[in-house]
């Protein structure tokens, strides 16, 4: 079963933005670029953020830029790259994390707490200002996130009833306030006393959602695919989770983008020693106006269900959308078999049997996928001959569960009664056309 779940949303790939008026930096990308800069690295003056729609915040150029222009660069040593290190570190709130550590709760535990007490500090209300209040407020909100599968709503989840897509979301979900439960646990020991960010979040009428908001925020942001020199290994030494400050701003391009985040490796003087820096370097000349974009996984190749429980959209292959095989948890002989069907929001229609055959082949069993195609295929002028082949190639598996076969001979039944539209209709016998 072939399904485009809902409300996520797909990558856009190889379309940059062209603005019709001069791309500036406002004062919140200003401070943002400043507070970085701050911490030794370095951003090229025509890279900014502008929004970009359906995909959120991206970065963009105004003037043109060379291939192998490095617009963003930030040294390995740089506290403004976010890991365990920099939450354990941290001035404002790095004690409360290392004893959540100490306590028990895992790395990406801790590092959406601290994301969450950097989020609760950014907002006009609180008493407490931290040098990562213009970072925190640029954060995507859980709006802009409502498309991350640990952010469906009720009627995104009702778009995947019955699938095991949404048993997946659902014990997801599950996991993570299940990990909430077991920080509330923790810091009640704290005696938490003050009006702070951390009595904020004990406090807050939506601390599930904002709990679910950060861990979205830590899977969606913290998943680039790192490229290094010839020769380098492509990955800093020692790293877990690791979430890039500004260059996490990047969207996607199933293409390849235009541009990718590198490790690069320099020596700093005569005695041997070495320095590591992450830069955000240009693969090919850009136009003034367009956006940066890279590929998120650095070339690897990620199932469609990795892609949306780490960015919460599907990834384009060559720039069509990728099949999502949803296998259903529905029995076939029941009648929820058609609340399934009615559920399809996409199913790729194939156009030859060489089509059908592959499509088969990606799902279990391959009787059932014929057995839910049928409505759809046969209504569809000048499928009619692939459908048919796909039902045979279903019907003479070995093996075929007798409810998918007494599913099968209904819809085969229903399918004979049809009108015959299109190509010849099949017959039983052989499957003549």
């Amino acid at each position: 079963m072939f399904i485009s779940v809902g409300p996520l949303r797909t990558s856009t790939a190889g379309q940059g933005f062209m603005p019709t008026e001069a791309v500036t930096r406002d004062q919140s990308t200003k401070d943002v670029i400043n507070f970085i800069i701050g911490e030794g690295a370095k951003v090229h003056p025509s890279l900014t953020l502008a929004d970009m729609g359906t995909k959120g915040m991206g970065l963009v150029v105004s003037t043109d830029i060379k291939a192998g222009t490095a617009m963003i660069t930030i040294p390995r040593k740089s506290k403004v790259l976010i890991n365990i290190d920099t939450a354990c570190d941290d001035p404002d709130f790095g004690k409360v994390i290392c004893y959540l550590k100490g306590a028990g709760l895992d790395e990406r535990g801790c590092l959406a707490f601290w994301l969450v007490l950097q989020k609760l500090a950014s907002t006009r209300s609180s008493k407490v200002k931290t040098r990562w209040c213009p970072y925190a407020a640029m954060l995507p909100t859980a709006q802009k996130l409502r498309d991350h599968p640990l952010l469906l709503d009720d009627s995104g989840m009702s778009a995947i009833a019955n699938t095991a897509l949404h048993a997946s979301v659902t014990s997801m979900k599950e996991n993570t306030l299940r990990q909430l439960g077991h920080l509330l646990g923790i810091l009640s020991a704290l005696e938490v006393k003050d009006e702070g960010p951390v009595d904020t979040f004990i406090r807050h009428t939506k601390i599930k959602q904002l709990w679910l908001w950060a861990h979205a925020v830590l899977l969606s942001r913290s998943g680039f695919g790192l490229s290094g020199e010839p020769g380098d290994s492509g990955v800093m030494a020692g790293e877990g989770l690791l979430m890039i400050p500004l260059v996490d701003f990047a969207n996607h391009d199933s293409s390849g983008g235009n541009a990718e985040i590198r490790i690069q490796h320099a020596s700093t003087g005569w005695f041997g020693g070495s320095s590591e820096s992450i830069s955000l370097v240009a693969k090919r000349d850009i136009k003034a106006g367009e956006e940066i974009l890279i590929s998120y996984t650095g070339g690897d190749i990620l199932s469609a269900e990795q892609s949306i429980f780490t960015y919460g959209f599907r990834m384009d292959r060559l720039g069509a959308p990728d099949k999502f095989a949803v296998p259903t948890v529905s029995k076939p002989d029941g009648s929820d078999m058609r609340d399934v069907i009615r559920r399809l929001v996409h199913m790729d229609v194939a156009k030859d049997e060489a089509d059908v055959i592959t499509i088969q082949k990606d799902t279990y069993p391959e009787a059932l996928v014929a057995y839910m195609c049928i409505d759809i295929l046969a209504e569809k002028r000048g499928k009619l001959e692939s459908l048919c082949q796909a039902y045979s190639n279903a019907e003479r598996q070995e093996g075929m569960p007798p409810q998918v076969q007494s599913g099968c001979g209904f819809f085969y039944h229903q399918l004979e009664l049809r009108p015959r539209k299109g190509p010849k209709h099949c017959s039983r016998a052989g499957y003549n056309h």
